[in-house]
């Protein structure tokens, strides 16, 4: 064998053993949970009342409720206390803008997902698994 033609080959099995090395550190170390999101409930970040007009065909109605959003991380109280002014802000943007179906859904599920959507976008993190109205009244 020429000596180019074994520098060759150390260089293709120190390739090799990179490239295996950087996929195992992938799988070990950088992997997101395989698990999924945890099952775990989170903590709960209650957010107080809101009482809010909102536009209903020719007529205006009051909608009042009472939030409490779940939280991913365990301790969000300082990112989540800084922004609370522009979190229930965007709440109650949310909640004026919601159409009739969206305030008569019992679920009321597309409200939920516009203010997780909303919510987490001001935290600049995806930090809100659940809302929960504790209160939903509209008259």
């Amino acid at each position: 064998m020429t000596k180019g033609k074994i520098l060759l080959i150390v260089f293709g099995l120190f390739f090799l053993m990179v490239v295996g090395a950087g996929t195992a550190f992938f799988f070990f170390f950088l992997q997101a949970n395989p698990e999924g999101p945890s099952d775990q409930p989170g903590e709960i970040a209650h957010l107080g009342e809101f009482v809010v007009n909102v536009q209903h065909q020719r007529s205006l109605r009051i909608v009042r409720t009472e939030i409490s959003l779940e939280m991913i991380n365990d301790n969000p109280e300082e990112e989540f206390e800084k922004n609370r002014a522009r979190i229930r802000d965007a709440i109650i943007c949310v909640l004026r803008g919601a159409g009739e179906e969206a305030i008569e859904d019992p679920a009321a599920s597309n409200i939920k997902e516009e203010i997780i959507e909303e919510v987490n976008y001001i935290l600049g993190e995806v930090m809100v698994r659940n809302v929960f109205f504790t209160e939903f009244v509209v008259q």
